[in-house]
């Protein structure tokens, strides 16, 4: 009886011994800086938003409340700006800033450093003599599955200078706990140097009626209502108009604004994203035709270029659209609903110029009135191409 007494006692404490070493291991591996949670014990970030020629936005949370310190510098090393702030969410604006200038920034608490270092290029004016930059835009990606962090490396290869997300950015319900590991955690590396510009989905409205995006998401809100959640910036000599699809049927307030945005473009390139598509030849959900009506008159009117969209789990590219108005040059519709979620099957219709099912993001090169356009797999393989030229640039609004 006692040698049984004697093995369990040694086994104990080997056991004990065992958990204690693995324990202090995972304490060498993550320091107080990796801690990342989202609702109330993990800080995220820093990370950056609402980026404009002249300000951006940087915003990161603590464990508990505390003051931080955002410190601007030029590529020299040299200090522009710092700027404090205390709570737990915060949420900074930093303004005053050069157009189409490279500056780094960090965020300290006390000494410090939250997060990783990052840095930043403000956009060109849209008066520059020479717009060369690219951007990247993918959708439906929010699972945490090893697609979209296949996706988000290639993304990372491609080096935009900003994304856009065409909505259901995390899954299933767009909860505030599901947004870190879906997707603070697969574009860390991506977020601490590039603005994603997003767009609600309609798996993104199922938690509190989407509260959750405008707590992480900090856009220009620069319409009548103010709101967060359908808004407009430029890049150099773009124009990007976000809408919010799950509230636009029907919405004059969001139609007035994006008619009143595209009017006043003298931009070379126009684009407009959000979620639900208008020309999709998608076995789940296809062509929102009753938007369509509503939305496709006013976008061939104003000569916008491209129309990117999600919601069906696929790649699609329509041929250029002028169903609206014959005189125009046409408008092309973009589905990119395969970021990282399971993909669906996808047909080809009258009007698809190009469709896969494909887990995959797009990236998009503009060298001043020429565009580059290659869709880009989860391995890195292209497997759609599009190049526009335009022969002269726009001067005037229409």
């Amino acid at each position: 009886m006692k040698n049984r007494y004697k093995h369990h006692t040694i086994a104990l404490l080997f056991f004990c011994i065992l958990l204690a070493i693995l324990q202090l291991n995972g304490c060498t591996d993550e320091t107080p800086n990796d801690i990342k949670t989202i609702e109330g014990n993990t800080p995220i970030g820093p990370y950056l938003q609402n980026l404009s020629s002249n300000s951006v936005s940087v915003l990161w949370t603590s464990l508990d409340e505390a003051e931080g310190r955002v410190i601007i510098q030029d590529t020299e090393g040299n200090t522009i700006t710092e700027v404090r702030d205390r709570g737990i969410f915060h949420s900074v604006q930093i303004t005053g800033l050069k157009s189409g200038t490279q500056y780094t920034y960090q965020v300290k608490e006390r000494k410090h450093l939250i997060g990783q270092k990052g840095r930043f290029r403000t956009p060109p004016l849209r008066e520059a003599s020479k717009h060369k930059y690219s951007f990247a835009v993918l959708g439906d990606s929010g699972t945490g599955s090893k697609a979209q962090y296949e996706v988000a490396h290639q993304m990372r290869l491609y080096d935009p200078a900003f994304v856009l997300h065409t909505g259901d950015i995390v899954y299933p319900t767009g909860a505030e706990s599901q947004y870190y590991d879906k997707f603070f955690r697969p574009y860390q590396d991506l977020l601490v140097t590039k603005v994603f510009w997003a767009v609600l989905g309609n798996h993104d409205y199922q938690s509190s009626n989407g509260k959750p995006f405008e707590k992480f998401f900090e856009t220009p809100a620069n319409n009548q209502d103010s709101s967060e959640r359908f808004y407009s910036f430029e890049y150099g000599n773009a124009l990007f108009v976000a809408l919010d699809s799950e509230k636009l049927s029907g919405n004059q307030s969001q139609q007035k604004f994006l008619k009143t945005a595209l009017a006043a473009s003298q931009h070379t390139w126009r684009f407009v994203f959000f979620h639900e598509p208008l020309y999709s030849s998608g076995s789940k959900h296809g062509s929102n035709l009753r938007l369509r009506e509503q939305i496709s008159p006013i976008l061939e009117f104003h000569d916008v270029d491209i129309v990117f969209t999600g919601h069906d789990h696929h790649y699609e590219r329509t041929k250029s659209r002028k169903d609206y108005m014959q005189d125009g040059h046409g408008t092309i519709y973009i589905v990119s609903g395969g970021g990282g979620v399971e993909l669906r099957e996808v047909g080809y219709s009258y009007f698809t110029e190009y469709s896969a099912s494909v887990n995959h993001f797009i990236g998009i090169q503009i060298d001043n009135n020429q565009l580059h356009l290659e869709a880009i797999d989860r391995n890195g393989n292209v497997f759609d191409v599009l190049h526009l030229e335009k022969s002269s640039v726009r001067s005037t609004a229409n």
